[in-house]
């Protein structure tokens, strides 16, 4: 029987041959998915907290894009607002964000 902890769905079962030819199946951890911005794909740098409501993001956006990425959209949507700038002069990778 197979021990208990690798009979969860978080363990990732690869297939292996050993050199003497048997068959054998490796159980390995999956990483964690690390969290990175929507529109430039740069990971994000994780915080230590130790109240949980501290380490979640308060702002717009918060967990989806990074710094700079929201301020490049909020320009976007001011300059919208302002009218100094058409909504097809904005880029595709910020539209979801600035009009939404």
């Amino acid at each position: 029987m197979v021990k208990r902890q690798q009979r969860s769905t978080s363990y990732r079962r690869v297939a292996r041959k050993t050199a003497k030819g048997t068959n054998l199946v490796k159980v390995k951890r999956e990483d964690k998915h690390k969290a990175s911005c929507a529109v430039c794909g740069k990971e994000y740098i994780k915080k230590k907290a130790k109240v949980k409501s501290s380490r979640r993001p308060q702002r717009m956006y918060g967990g989806q894009l990074c710094s700079n990425c929201l301020a490049d959209v909020l320009k976007y949507r001011a300059r919208l607002n302002e009218s100094k700038i058409k909504q097809e002069e904005v880029p595709l990778i910020y539209l979801k964000y600035v009009v939404g």
